[in-house]
């Protein structure tokens, strides 16, 4: 693959990321707001606050996931990266961006966010990122299965370092 087709597939997972947070922040605010009341009324006799207030932290929620995803390099290549390490980076990512979330909001007057959104925001967001991390890992396995972004090299030499160079 050549270094334009990774920084244009870099980018491309980058902006499907944060559109997976931003699923992810409607709809915790859906579930809490519409399904939960329905679901468990006495336990969820209201729904939230307007969106509109929800909206206020919604930049930094773009913000603090965009920073904290290049700051764990999540954007360079995985191919050697064992799937689990990738997990615990996402789930790194989503508890540090809830703590600073949650900071943020209890520093700024924004007290009205629920806890439980706060917790279906983090579920959700943890799913459906490790999901795109899986699905982008099996759609890589199969473009490489069909002999596509490989790179062939030829070695010329029948030595031991050549023999060194072919492991």
């Amino acid at each position: 693959m050549s270094k334009q087709q990774a920084i244009l597939l870099a980018r491309s997972v980058y902006l499907v990321d944060l559109a997976l947070t931003s699923a992810a922040f409607f709809a915790s605010f859906f579930i809490h707001d519409v399904m939960l009341p329905w679901i468990a009324p006495q336990h969820f006799p209201t729904g939230l606050f307007p969106l509109s207030e929800y909206l206020k932290v919604y930049p930094f929620v773009l913000v603090i996931w965009s920073v904290l995803l290049f700051s764990y390099h999540s954007y360079h290549s995985h191919r050697t990266i064992p799937l689990t390490k990738e997990t615990i980076t996402i789930l790194r990512v989503v508890a540090v961006g809830n703590l600073l979330l949650a900071t943020l909001a209890y520093l700024l007057p924004l007290r009205q966010l629920s806890r439980v959104w706060f917790v279906l925001f983090a579920v959700l967001s943890t799913v459906l990122l490790v999901a795109e991390k899986i699905l982008l890992r099996v759609l890589a396995r199969y473009v490489r299965s069909k002999g596509l972004n490989y790179r062939t090299v030829l070695i010329v030499g029948t030595g031991r370092r050549a023999l060194d160079v072919a492991k």
